[in-house]
């Protein structure tokens, strides 16, 4: 199988002014915000004396 790949020539390519347009584009991303109770998990986090935030990141990944 060999290599299929085109090699496009952006000065004289008709669609050049598109894609410049979507390749300097922010990337898409999302944000959640929610109100959540870390009562019980900051008492179990503080008794067994582990960093809050790294704890945090863990069960939220987990």
């Amino acid at each position: 199988m060999g290599n299929r790949y085109q090699i496009t020539d952006f000065e004289t390519w008709k669609r050049k002014e598109y894609f410049q347009i979507y390749r300097n584009a922010v990337q898409p991303q999302y944000c959640v915000s929610f109100e959540l109770d870390v009562t019980n998990f900051k008492k179990h986090v503080k008794e067994n004396n582990w960093p809050f935030t790294m704890a945090f990141i863990f069960a939220v990944t987990k």
